[in-house]
């Protein structure tokens, strides 16, 4: 199973965090990365079968945005197991149902770094904004998990 897991593009500051939408350079950092992640895998023959985000207006918007420059996208789903206050375990769980798949994620700090470090149990990755990061995932455990090297993003 590959995960590639992304956190959200830049935002506008908003009293309602739910709320909070892209900026202007947010939706284009989330294109870039769309057209960055649409080379990278028609270069390494990959497809995902699942997109995910959280349910917040930036991650959604930061889907929308990146999803827009891939081929085949699959239809996203939204699942609060993502938002920024969600546990690595409760997002883990999520992921679960789709072993065996391939599967994008776009969610918040900190549960992206903290994702990261139960997957593979190595240092914590501070992610920055519309910064994404692939994972082999051999088995759906704790600590079972590579990263993987991405062109530059």
């Amino acid at each position: 199973m590959k995960l590639l897991i992304m956190r959200h593009a830049e935002t506008l500051s908003s009293p309602d965090d739910f709320a909070r939408p892209l900026s202007t350079r947010g939706l284009e950092q989330a294109q870039k990365q769309g057209e960055n992640l649409e080379r990278f895998m028609s270069a390494n023959s990959l497809t995902f079968d699942v997109m995910i985000s959280s349910d917040l207006l930036r991650a959604r918007q930061t889907m929308g945005a990146l999803s827009a420059q891939l081929k085949s996208p699959p239809e996203p789903l939204q699942l609060k197991a993502f938002r920024p206050e969600s546990s690595a375990e409760a997002a883990f769980e999520a992921l679960q149902v789709f072993e065996g798949q391939n599967v994008l994620v776009i969610s918040h700090m900190p549960l992206v770094s903290s994702l990261d470090h139960w997957l593979c149990l190595e240092g914590w990755l501070d992610f920055a904004l519309a910064q994404m990061q692939l994972y082999d995932v051999s088995l759906m455990m704790k600590g079972e998990a590579t990263r993987l090297p991405m062109e530059p993003n």
